[in-house]
């Protein structure tokens, strides 16, 4: 990649055949971001490459492109094979208001497209995990499906924050109802976000405090196994100074067990309380905003 004119050189070859050149050269560009690349071709195409080129820009040629200008920073480098580039068989000028009007909607399109599959399937997993999370048996797996839906969401809301950005460079060039779809579905992936994130919080509290009682239950038992030691140790002993050590050996532990189990008592109860007190501000604004409805 030339870096003052932008053009490049692929060189491929097909098979075992000679090496071939093809020269992609860049004739307009703008502070949007957006390139045009012209390529000349014979009206007959020689090999499958040549013969794709006559329709379509090839996805890793277009991937070639944006890796020179582009990071993945909000998105894995997975996501751009959704995007196609614009492809036009007429010359093209972004100094021609309709055609980088054309451009600019196909971009928009693209990211509307992919912004509404994300809330189809992130709503679907949801629920799913919902499902997961009222069984007994499967809480784990929900709290999964649940994180790995909210750092999908993650990655998409950044790439809609761009496409927003994008949208307020270029107002001009793209019609009133493709604004106003990007940044409705970008309303409801935030909606959805929080409502995840909610749930996720919510669920791996509850877990946390359960796996705490779990820790409680066993120790009891604990305690249990121990009591029933003793008494079998007296039993068949008939020296009474090793049970006299043993005794107080037993309080010691049960002292200590006892103080540990009285910390995470407070900490469960804790705990509770903060998520009771969460619950109850949710409410509260609920009631406060269906009141200002109302009203």
């Amino acid at each position: 990649m030339e870096k003052d004119t932008l053009h490049f050189t692929l060189i491929y070859r097909e098979g075992k055949g000679k090496e071939k050149q093809l020269q992609f050269k860049c004739i307009s560009r703008c502070s949007a971001g957006i390139l045009i690349y012209c390529l000349e071709l014979e009206d007959n195409a020689k090999d499958s490459l040549e013969e794709k080129l006559q329709s379509k820009m090839p996805t890793f040629i277009y991937h070639y492109i944006k890796d020179y200008f582009h990071k993945h920073i909000h998105h894995h480098p997975s996501h751009d094979s959704l995007l196609q580039a614009y492809f036009s068989e007429q010359p093209l000028s972004l100094k021609n208001a309709a055609d980088k009007a054309k451009i600019m909607e196909h971009y928009i399109g693209m990211y509307l497209q992919k912004f509404k599959a994300h809330s189809y399937n992130a709503q679907n997993i949801f629920n799913i995990a919902k499902q997961d999370i009222n069984s007994r048996f499967s809480i784990n797996k929900g709290i999964k499906k649940l994180e790995f839906i909210l750092n999908e969401g993650r990655e998409i809301l950044g790439e809609a924050e761009f496409c927003c950005a994008l949208i307020t460079m270029e107002a001009v060039s793209i019609a009133k109802e493709s604004r106003k779809s990007i940044f409705e579905e970008k309303q409801t992936i935030e909606k959805l976000q929080q409502q995840i994130s909610f749930s996720y919080n919510l669920c791996t509290s509850s877990y946390g405090i359960k796996l705490g009682y779990w820790g409680i239950w066993f120790g009891v038992i604990g305690i249990f196994v121990s009591a029933v030691s003793f008494i079998y140790s007296i039993c068949i002993t008939p020296d009474y100074s090793p049970i006299i050590n043993k005794i107080d050996s037993m309080r010691q532990e049960n002292n200590i067990k006892v103080e540990s189990f009285m910390k995470t008592e407070r900490s469960i109860n804790s705990k509770l309380d903060s998520i009771n007190h969460k619950l109850k501000n949710i409410n509260n604004k609920k009631n406060t905003s269906s009141s200002k409805n109302k009203k």
